[in-house]
């Protein structure tokens, strides 16, 4: 039997079936070197869970492992993906896909619902 994670946490006040989000920071800043540039990108991140503390822990937990693919991601990242909008929010989802990967890993469930720049600086 496989475990189908936590359950997602009701609001009870005003609207009893709106769900209520947690909101967490990476301890530390991410920099990573931008391919084939002299550039580099330096940001910060925080997650979004609809879901318990168990995912918060999880990314605790796991922040290492967790670092590591978003590194590893980013590095991969072509200049090009900087210089829109559409760019950024596309890396924002494969950022947030790699989190819960590492999660489904370790943990059995990833429960990350959304990835957020809290500082993002390109030089």
């Amino acid at each position: 039997i496989t475990d189908k994670g936590p359950e997602k946490q009701v609001k009870e006040f005003p609207n009893p079936t709106k769900f209520e989000q947690s909101y967490q920071d990476f301890k530390a800043k991410f920099t990573v070197n931008v391919p084939d540039s002299k550039k580099y990108v330096q940001f910060s991140l925080s997650i979004m869970t609809f879901y318990d503390q168990r995912v918060l822990t999880n990314v605790d937990k796991h922040e290492t492992a967790l670092r590591s693919a978003v590194i590893t991601l980013v590095s991969m990242e072509p200049q090009e993906t900087y210089q829109s909008l559409e760019g950024v929010d596309g890396l924002r989802e494969r950022i947030k896909n790699a989190l819960n990967k590492v999660l489904m890993k370790y943990e059995d469930f990833g429960g990350i619902e959304e990835v957020y720049f809290t500082e993002f600086v390109i030089q």
